[in-house]
């Protein structure tokens, strides 16, 4: 056998053996979450006006816990858990608490099984969390995206959601008609069992959602409410439409939340924007 024909048979072994113990060696696999057990169990809601299959309801005082197996085909690494307010909150005095967790602990092997107990604070914010749970293994695979509940959280002081009416724009007309930078007045009344203000989340807020692109924005600034405005709160709110806004279809909403942040029903409005 020719002295090159010999050199390039053992490059190619070589270059194949390598090749092999790289792709053994490669893990682009991430770890597997599952949820073996909780108190107390979930079940279907709807969250952010979407279905979600799994929903975990908690009240002031309670205690989340679940039981979880984490997996992985080579090497466990790290476990986070996350659970965080899905909605935004303002505060004055006698603050509702934002129910807060960021927990990271140690895995090993390819499988274990851990515990976890998360206690509501006794003074909650009400309202929607989102609750993931996060694995990463030894070569520092995740899915960022997996393992993504939800939690509806109520406050045991006051359970009740306020009533949000209005009377202009009449909600039974059903259309609207609105010009690029001209202003428009929404009036109306918020009432609720407890004061608007306790517990400091109490306000009004308006949005507006693009039928072509889905997105949707904050309509102006929130209508904070004072503690003055006791248990009900007529409210004016005029409002310039945004020039930079393209013509076409919109869906306009209003939105009210008393002082522990539970949402009333809001208002919906469809809206004709042009020039």
């Amino acid at each position: 056998m020719k002295k090159g024909t010999l050199f390039l048979l053992t490059a190619i072994m070589v270059l194949t053996l390598w090749t092999s113990c790289d792709k053994s060696a490669t893990d682009d696999t991430a770890p597997v979450v599952t949820l073996l057990g909780s108190a107390p169990e979930p079940f279907p809601d709807t969250i952010c006006g979407a279905a979600e299959p799994v929903v975990f309801h908690v009240w002031s005082g309670d205690t989340l816990a679940v039981d979880l197996k984490i997996s992985d085909d080579v090497a466990l690494s790290q476990y986070k858990i996350d659970i965080h307010s899905n909605f935004d909150c303002h505060g004055h005095k006698l603050n509702t608490e934002d129910w807060t967790v960021v927990e990271i602990g140690d895995l090993s092997g390819q499988e274990q099984v851990i515990s976890r107990w998360f206690k509501v604070p006794s003074y909650v914010t009400a309202g929607e969390y989102h609750f993931q749970i996060q694995a990463i293994d030894k070569a520092g695979n995740d899915d960022p995206l997996a393992n993504i509940y939800a939690i509806k959280v109520m406050n045991d002081t006051d359970e009740e959601a306020p009533v949000l009416s209005l009377d202009n724009p009449n909600p039974d007309n059903g259309r609207l008609s609105l010009r690029k930078g001209q202003s428009y007045t929404f009036s109306g009344l918020v009432r609720d069992n407890y004061s608007l203000w306790r517990g400091g989340n109490g306000r009004l807020e308006f949005f507006y959602r693009s039928m072509a692109s889905g997105n949707t924005f904050r309509w102006g600034d929130p209508l904070i409410f004072a503690e003055a405005d006791g248990v009900e709160r007529q409210f004016s709110v005029t409002l310039p439409v945004p020039p930079t806004l393209s013509n076409g279809e919109y869906q306009l909403s209003v939105w009210a939340y008393d002082g522990v942040n539970n949402a009333a029903k809001p208002v919906y409005y469809t809206a004709t924007i042009t020039n």
